[in-house]
């Protein structure tokens, strides 16, 4: 947990701590079928999470339960003619429950159901694309006195408080997505594509019920529970390589969002925390990103290898001004090296500083992280058994990224050594 510092130099800064617990439980199954269909693939997950908030005299400050579960059932069809594709359903159930000082949610609950299908078409060099998604969302927080009366507190002081809390409120959303392209072999090994496509996705748990003070992001949160579908049209150019002892993947794209929902401040304070609400407008994103891993070749009984990553991204909100949390150009590059049943790797990544911010943000500046890793496999006839040794953040740089809403309380972590032992089976 971050430091908690108040603007007001009189009071001392709080100094908590978190005691987190996490139960997982996940299953995988491939069944091959044979005919149409060529296999019938599920995976899902359930899991149990709490964490208590300690403060510095050991009492608990408040607590966070939340259980979910997610499953994924996938018909995958044989091949046939340059014909393939994917069918399947999606299914999401995730509660939230918070207790104590800083409980800024009533009992909430989201459940998704979600149909899908990829479809692909080969015709010589040109391969066409085109997938669909419908999504089902029901959200729903319970009554609760604790938010109501923070909703009756506020109502003396801001205009257009959302009535959290007085009452449940259940709300449902029907999200359809498609998507459609093609690429074309332009060279042998190199192809050039283009994509459409339009998204849609309904408002979270916290950005429709949120009302009241959230220590971990340091903010004091107001929902919008009268939100919109997020929607959103986008347009992208790629081009990739995948023969030969150079691969190269770029692309170009272009995102305008008609109902983007973002956290907009509202130069007021709560609870001695910025107050940010929750708002909805038009916006544009647009970048790029570029990834490349190359072969040297050997030399000294060592195969070389070398990785570049590379990404940039600007967007705006109409009528608001640079979106919040945006990342900046970054630059990634690795040198690799392999001998027998060991495997090492040193990487340098360079973030630039981020100054195109949203109100109330403030500048990220650029840094550069080194980090090394040499990876073991004693077993020659067992790689999954590996013994690893990384080193990240070698040179215990301050670095921050401009991403987190706790950049300016929380920095990334210094220089950090471990030896891990990993069995795959």
């Amino acid at each position: 947990m971050p430091i908690r510092f108040s603007l007001d130099p009189s009071i001392e800064p709080e100094v908590p701590t978190i005691d987190a617990h996490q139960d997982r439980v996940d299953a995988r199954v491939n069944v091959p079928i044979g005919g149409f269909f060529n296999a019938f693939e599920f995976r899902g997950g359930a899991s149990k999470y709490r964490h208590n908030e300690i403060e510095e005299d050991g009492e608990i400050g408040s607590r966070f339960f939340s259980n979910g579960q997610e499953m994924r059932a996938d018909l995958v069809q044989s091949a046939r003619g340059g014909w393939g594709g994917t069918t399947g359903v999606q299914f999401l159930h995730q509660d939230a429950r918070i207790r104590g000082d800083e409980k800024y949610l009533p009992d909430s609950d989201n459940r998704q159901f979600g149909l899908f299908t990829l479809q692909s078409i080969v015709r010589g060099p040109i391969r066409f694309e085109a997938g669909a998604r419908i999504e089902f969302s029901r959200l729903e927080a319970d009554e609760d006195e604790v938010i109501a009366e923070i909703g009756e507190e506020l109502e003396g002081e801001m205009e257009d408080v959302p009535e959290i809390g007085e009452e449940p409120i259940s709300r449902s959303f029907t999200a359809v997505s498609l998507s459609a392209g093609a690429n074309y072999e332009i060279a042998p090994g190199w192809r050039a594509g283009l994509s459409l496509a339009h998204s849609e996705r309904a408002p979270s748990i916290d950005e429709m019920f949120s009302l009241g003070p959230h220590g971990g992001s340091q903010q004091f949160l107001i929902g919008n529970p009268d939100l919109s579908k997020e929607r959103s049209n986008s347009i992208e150019l790629s081009v990739h390589r995948t023969n030969g002892p150079l691969h190269v993947q770029g692309s170009v794209y272009y995102s305008r969002f008609g109902s983007f929902i973002y956290q907009a401040p509202t130069d007021e304070m709560e609870d001695r925390l910025p107050v940010y609400e929750y708002r909805q407008g038009k916006a544009d994103y647009y970048g790029f990103e570029l990834e490349s891993d190359a072969k040297f070749g050997n030399a000294f009984g060592v195969d070389w290898g070398g990785e570049l990553v590379t990404d940039a991204v600007r967007a705006k909100i109409r009528g608001f001004g640079d979106a919040p949390l945006i990342p900046p150009f970054r630059v990634l590059g690795a040198l690799t090296g392999s001998r027998g049943q060991i495997d090492g790797r040193l990487e340098v990544e360079h973030a630039f500083g981020q100054h195109r911010t949203a109100p109330n943000e403030t500048p990220t500046p650029g840094f550069t992280l080194v980090n090394a890793s040499v990876d073991w496999h004693p077993f020659a006839a067992n790689p999954e058994l590996s013994l690893s040794l990384q080193a990240n953040n070698l040179f215990d740089v301050d670095a921050r990224r401009s991403t987190s809403v706790l950049k300016d309380f929380a920095p990334l972590a210094g220089r950090d050594i471990r030896l891990t032992a990993r069995m795959k089976f």
